[in-house]
């Protein structure tokens, strides 16, 4: 078991570690001072911790990663449809997804450790991966962030843990609220948040939003260098552009949502299901690498 990591029970109260004086359940809290990586390793093995170990960097050329950037420049755009008031889309979003509008409302109704988890890991402040949607609500948005966040960046996800429906638990980024995410963004700069969509139209589309226009162009510029379908979502609401939204509400005041569909998801992994997610593809590795590159050049 990896040293600083500590797995805490059901209803322990850990979130002390995060100066939170109220408890929830809380799967694992990790310290990384050595920042030192990890092999990826999957849920419920020995291992605590699924980050996986980046080796070499995403062969990028000049020339591909200027057309790249220049693609991602444009689809960064603002969309018209942003200076709708911010109200409507929240209502919206609650309409279309949500059945508790915020966590204390979830949390009278649903069981911490059994129907849903948290999992927090504190390491350098610059970045937080952060997966509010993860385990069975968006599959293989925890494994993604995680894998990301390695053990250099902080990460979070609150994750839902039931055989099915899952998606009760959603609760749209706009009014994500668990305490343990909140005081963690806090003491970050600027977050990217691991989302999974699920239209059936998108095919293989990674949408980049977010309020963070240099971090998100050098994300899809590294991403679409690497052959991934980089785009604007078309729907205003699933761009990240509030700042109410999760993504943009570390100290920064400005993040980056990604949203990826459920056919790219499905090329990271044997599966979705939940066996599946612990055997990521090659291809889980070089997206990896290329979203965690961009870390490393703004």
């Amino acid at each position: 078991m990896i040293e600083n990591c500590l797995k805490l029970s059901r209803g322990l109260a850990g979130a002390a570690q995060l100066g939170i004086g109220q408890t929830t359940h809380v799967d694992w809290i990790e310290s990384s001072e050595e920042a030192a990586p990890v092999k990826y390793a999957v849920p419920g093995t020995a291992s605590s911790s699924r980050c996986s170990q980046f080796g070499g960097v995403v062969p990028t050329g000049a020339e591909s990663a200027q057309a790249a950037q220049q693609s991602v420049a444009a689809a960064q755009i603002c969309s018209p449809c942003f200076a709708r008031d911010t109200r409507l889309k929240v209502s919206r979003e609650k309409t279309m997804a949500d059945t508790y509008p915020n966590f204390a409302t979830l949390e009278q109704h649903e069981r911490s450790g059994i129907d849903y988890g948290v999992i927090v890991r504190r390491a350098e402040p610059a970045f937080a991966i952060v997966a509010p949607h993860g385990g069975g609500i968006e599959p293989g948005t925890s494994e993604i962030s995680d894998a990301i966040a390695c053990r250099r960046w902080s990460f979070y996800a609150f994750e839902g843990l039931k055989r099915s429906g899952n998606s009760v638990l959603h609760i749209t980024s706009t009014c994500f609220d668990e305490p343990m995410c909140l005081v963690l963004l806090g003491a970050t700069s600027r977050v990217v948040t691991i989302h999974g969509e699920e239209s059936d139209d998108d095919g293989e589309g990674v949408f980049v939003g977010g309020l963070d226009g240099e971090l998100g162009t050098s994300i899809g510029a590294l991403l679409i260098a690497q052959g991934f379908d980089v785009r604007k979502h078309p729907d205003c609401n699933l761009q990240g552009l509030d700042p109410q939204n999760i993504c943009n509400r570390g100290t920064a005041g400005a993040g980056v949502q990604l949203e990826l569909s459920r056919a790219v998801r499905e090329t990271l992994f044997e599966s979705l299901t939940r066996e599946g997610r612990k055997h990521p593809t090659p291809r889980f590795k070089v997206f990896v690498d290329a979203v965690a590159r961009a870390f490393e050049e703004v």
